[in-house]
């Protein structure tokens, strides 16, 4: 180190048998610094370990090195404006896609094949999987039906193929399972057509599709469907407090409780009003906490749980109805909740 620092004062040169040089008071080496605390003279080897001299105890060396911060500021600003420049680049490209939306096409293709695998392409058209059915959501008019979908496998560069019937509907990426391949749960006219946008990546996709019959008020996109699945209004209202979930349907006034059958499950609760609605929905879990503690990991508490009917009026046209009212009761808070998280629900609210 001292010999380099010679040269490059203007390319001297050293002779260790005639130089006379300050050697290490802790080592013998030649010193290349001093210590601003005591100033002991040490080498580079010797700023590595604690010394002591005279009145000064045992300490660590304390060296100046003028420009040392802003070298190492400027190398800190170099990699960030590196990384940046990286980050900008990647971005720029269409086809681009963050590790999230990876993990998601992953997951989206495992559950298509392992659904078209399991029932078959033919029975997989009448069948509801949530997995596949968060890609898409649907309303209607008396004349429309308006149909959202989310393309995770869509890219610039692909094509989106689009295919509807009066009875069935295909859109399917290229290279790439469909993301809808279903049958209608009613029918489609034949004689206007589908009005349909896509946007510029290809990962956004809607459809106006005419109805056959006017007027006609869908219960379900498609067969095997539960009631207002994925529908944008749905055929309930909800409401969500800290210990407490409130459904309310609206159903006909000659509906009687023998007519009801609510089932409140540890995974999911179901709602069947005889000749009127079927609806079942999934609950939102903790995974973090379900893997945690999975023996006694629950999302409501099905005991405490319960519903009535009771008559009403309704708000939308003032005649008599009745008024299906279910109570989701969540669990009491978990030993953790209270001690770590200050009685703190972690659910979907948090």
């Amino acid at each position: 180190e001292f010999e380099k620092r010679v040269a490059a004062r203007g390319g001297e040169t050293v002779d260790p048998r005639t130089q006379l040089v300050v050697v290490c008071e802790v080592c013998s080496r030649p010193a290349t610094t001093e210590c601003w605390t005591c100033g002991m003279k040490i080498c580079e080897f010797c700023t590595l370990k604690r010394h002591w001299k005279g009145k000064f105890g045992l300490h660590w060396p304390l060296v100046n090195k003028p420009g040392m911060m802003l070298e190492q500021l400027g190398r800190k600003e170099m990699e960030k404006k590196r990384l940046e420049d990286a980050k900008r680049l990647e971005t720029a490209d269409p086809n681009f896609r963050s590790d999230f939306e990876l993990k998601e096409i992953r997951s989206f293709k495992d559950a298509a094949y392992e659904l078209i695998q399991d029932l078959g392409a033919e029975k997989a058209r009448f069948t509801y999987d949530l997995r596949l059915a968060k890609y898409y959501m649907w309303a209607q008019t008396k004349c429309y039906i308006y149909l959202a979908c989310y393309i995770p496998t869509g890219y610039q560069d692909k094509e989106v193929e689009f295919e509807c019937n009066p009875r069935e509907v295909r859109l399917q990426p290229e290279h790439s399972p469909p993301v809808i391949h279903r049958c209608f749960d009613g029918n489609i006219s034949s004689e206007f057509p589908i009005q349909v946008r896509r946007s510029e990546d290809k990962r956004v996709f809607t459809a106006a599709l005419p109805k056959r019959e006017p007027g006609e008020m869908w219960k379900r996109l498609f067969r095997g469907d539960p009631d207002g699945a994925r529908c944008l209004e749905p055929p309930y209202s909800i409401q969500e407090e800290k210990d407490n979930v409130y459904l309310e349907f609206e159903v006909p006034f000659w509906i009687e409780p023998c007519d009801v059958r609510v089932e409140v499950g540890p995974r999911d609760l179901r709602v069947a009003v005889r000749n009127e609605l079927s609806v079942v929905k999934t609950y939102w879990r903790n995974r973090s906490e379900e893997k945690k503690h999975p023996e006694t990991y629950e999302v409501v508490d099905v005991s405490e749980s319960l519903w009535s009917l009771d008559d009403d009026t309704s708000e939308a046209t003032g005649e008599d109805c009745k008024c299906l009212f279910v109570n989701l009761v969540k669990p009491p808070l978990t030993e953790s909740e209270m001690v770590w998280k200050k009685h703190k629900r972690m659910d979907n609210l948090n």
